[in-house]
């Protein structure tokens, strides 16, 4: 499968990721005001930074102490090539 090729990050760009982590809420308005770009044109910005991969998701930060646990953990574990190399073990 070919890699996905990114265009050129420019400072507009890198200004919107660093406002996006920040606040993953923020108003397309408020990005373009920050920016001074029109709306229209940040808009154009962001979908194509989700579209070449570069933005995966959107995110909440919870309040874990909220929850009356002790600690409270989310974990995504991606295990393909373990996976693949037992399924290997097993066929011997």
């Amino acid at each position: 499968m070919p890699k996905k090729t990114v265009k050129k990050i420019d400072k507009k760009d890198r200004r919107i990721l660093d406002l996006l982590q920040k606040n993953a809420r923020i108003t397309n308005f408020d990005i373009s005001k920050d920016i001074n770009l029109a709306p229209s044109a940040t808009l154009i910005r962001v979908r194509r930074l989700e579209s070449e991969g570069v933005i995966q998701s959107y995110s909440a930060k919870l309040n874990e102490s909220l929850f009356n646990y002790g600690s409270l953990s989310f974990i995504w574990i991606k295990m393909l090539s373990l996976l693949k190399s037992y399924r290997l073990f097993l066929k011997f």
